[in-house]
């Protein structure tokens, strides 16, 4: 007879809620009342097509304060299947394991994308590549972003995904790597101090999705790794890494590091010491969020959409 339990929109602060019989739902406890003293965005869920003509999601969020007159940097935040946050409510705070909050940005004036990816066997960057620039077009046809003010970020395989990218379009005016493979030929051999087991699992099986031993198609690894093409990136690239990471070797982040160097292109890499995969020290989380804003406020000469 009675029913209890929290409800929360990316505009709406968790709450409880209890329901008796079929009476109107009440409210027992609601967070974050002060949010109402600032300014929110919101958020919509969008549909795009992929170049298979499949129909994918992804989840948008607007600038606060949001004036469709006006024009918008965006930043687009890339990880598998992510469309489902759009339901999420998200605190702003410099303390975050990746640095990526999404309310920091859209606060500051940003749009933040969150498409989804689907991976295809055998062609994970191309897939990721395909599916991404087909939600930013998408979302540059019905609202206000400028072409020139887009960002890329992932962190794991989403930096992976994000290395990839940038190798392949100029789309972006800058990206931001944590903890992302960027030679996959290397890693398939790599012990990882989680498993203690050689990575070649990963691509046969798993999320990186080859699908077939390195040394039966060589060249499909070749074509998805992100080092080969190195060459052809144009795009400002952040790297970070923890010193301590047994998911990903922080010598992923090192190579592409020294190749965009040696070439002198436009790259910083940032070393935390005594971290793993994810950030678990405040004071690096806090330097990691401040450092990738500052990152994009400046390549993506962000002066408050205007």
């Amino acid at each position: 007879d009675v029913c209890v339990y929290t409800e929360e929109h990316f505009h709406l602060a968790p709450r409880i809620m209890m329901r008796m019989n079929s009476k109107k739902p009440s409210i027992v406890y609601k967070s974050n009342k002060h949010q109402n003293n600032y300014k929110w965005g919101f958020s919509k869920l969008i549909t795009f097509e992929n170049s298979q003509h499949e129909l994918l999601k992804g989840a948008l969020f607007y600038p606060a304060d949001y004036n469709p007159e006006r024009s918008y940097p965006m930043v687009v935040h890339i990880y598998e299947l992510q469309a489902g946050q759009y339901n999420r409510y998200v605190n702003p705070t410099v303390y975050n394991y990746d640095g990526f909050n999404i309310t920091n940005f859209t606060s500051q004036g940003y749009f933040v994308l969150l498409p989804d990816i689907k991976k295809v066997e055998g062609n994970p960057g191309r897939s990721a590549l395909d599916c991404v620039t087909a939600a930013v077009e998408e979302v540059m046809m019905h609202e206000p972003i400028n072409p020139k003010q887009i960002g890329l970020l992932g962190h794991s395989f989403g930096a992976y995904q994000t290395n990839f990218i940038i190798t392949q379009t100029n789309l972006f005016a800058a990206a931001v790597s944590g903890s992302g493979i960027s030679d996959i030929v290397s890693d398939y051999l790599y012990v990882s101090g989680n498993t203690l087991k050689a990575n070649g699992w990963r691509y046969e099986f798993d999320q990186a999705s080859i699908g077939i031993s390195l040394f039966d198609d060589y060249q499909t690894y070749l074509k998805n790794s992100p080092i080969s093409y190195a060459k052809q990136i144009k795009t400002p690239l952040l790297l970070w890494t923890g010193d301590h990471d047994k998911t990903v070797s922080p010598s992923q982040s090192m190579e592409l590091y020294l190749a965009l160097r040696r070439m002198q292109k436009k790259c910083i890499m940032l070393l935390y010491e005594g971290n793993s995969h994810s950030l678990g020290k405040r004071n690096h989380q806090r330097d990691l969020t401040i450092k990738m804003r500052e990152w994009f406020d400046f390549y993506l000469n962000h002066n408050g959409g205007k």
